[in-house]
């Protein structure tokens, strides 16, 4: 039997249809098919998983990571909230005085990688 938790969000994630046969069939979904349904995002070979998770983590730890926390929050409570209430809630404004803020904007005028701290 699945997870309660990943049975409430397997339907927003794969749609009610295919949610409820596999719930109900509880069939074996091989990596293509997760893909092709958007059950995962990616799907790398066995002996490159160490390698592309950390080309992915040291991908988001060079990113303005205040705001990737505002924008997971974000996504996360989206479920819950109307478009505005979470753009007021989530502090577009806050992250707009962020020095990784700034330092996006310098980086981007002087035409140069951004150097973010999360700050």
């Amino acid at each position: 039997m699945p997870d309660a938790g990943v049975t409430f969000l397997l339907p927003r994630v794969i749609g009610l249809g295919r949610a409820m046969q596999m719930s109900m069939l509880g069939d074996v979904v091989d990596a293509e098919e997760a893909y092709r349904i958007g059950l995962v995002n990616n799907v790398v070979a066995d002996d490159s998983l160490s390698e592309e998770a950390r080309n992915l983590a040291d991908r988001l730890a060079a990113m303005p990571t205040v705001a990737l926390g505002r924008i997971k929050h974000s996504l996360y409570s989206s479920f819950e909230r109307s478009v505005e209430t979470a753009l007021e809630a989530e502090g577009q404004t806050f992250c707009g005085f962020t020095q990784d803020h700034k330092e996006g904007l310098t980086a981007f005028f002087e035409k140069r990688e951004p150097r973010f701290t999360g700050r």
